[in-house]
C-alpha cells in the first residue's frame, strides 16, 4: 500500500485481492512493458494513460474509492499538473512506476510473485 496525495486530499492505494480479481490488470502492465521495450511508439502513451487511469481506479477501491475511471483520470491529470508547477520532471513515469512497485513488492501479489520465482529456481536447480 502506498499514498500520494492531490489537491491536499490523499489517496490511498492497496491492491487487494477483490481489486485485482474483477480486471486484467497485470495482464495490461505486462503488456505494457513489452510495448517500452519493442518500440516507442503512440501507442504506448494511450496504452499508459489507460492503464495508469485503471490503477488509480482500482487501486483506490478499498480505502478512498473512486466512482469511475474518468475520475480516476483526473486525479492523475491533477497529481501531474501540481508536481509540473513543482518543476518536477518524469512525472508520468514515476508515478507509473510506484504502482509497479506495489504490486511487485506489496500484499498478496507480492507474496505471490515471491513463491512462484522461488519455485522457478527449484524447477531450474532439478533440470
Amino acid at each position: 500500500m502506498f499514498t500520494f496525495k492531490v489537491k491536499d486530499k490523499e489517496y490511498k492505494i492497496k491492491f487487494s485481492i477483490n481489486a485485482m480479481a474483477e480486471n486484467d490488470l497485470m495482464d495490461r502492465v505486462q503488456s505494457l512493458f513489452q510495448m517500452m521495450e519493442e518500440d516507442g511508439t503512440v501507442k504506448i502513451v494511450r496504452e499508459l494513460a489507460l492503464t495508469i487511469r485503471e490503477l488509480i481506479y482500482v487501486g483506490s477501491q478499498k480505502y478512498n474509492p473512486i466512482e469511475s475511471v474518468e475520475e480516476a483520470g483526473n486525479v492523475f491529470d491533477d497529481y501531474f499538473d501540481e508536481h509540473k508547477e513543482q518543476g518536477d520532471t518524469d512525472i508520468t513515469t514515476t508515478f507509473f512506476g510506484m504502482f509497479v512497485k506495489d504490486l511487485q513488492d506489496e500484499g498478496f501479489m507480492g507474496d505471490l510473485l515471491e513463491t512462484m520465482m522461488k519455485n522457478q529456481k527449484v524447477e531450474k536447480k532439478k533440470k
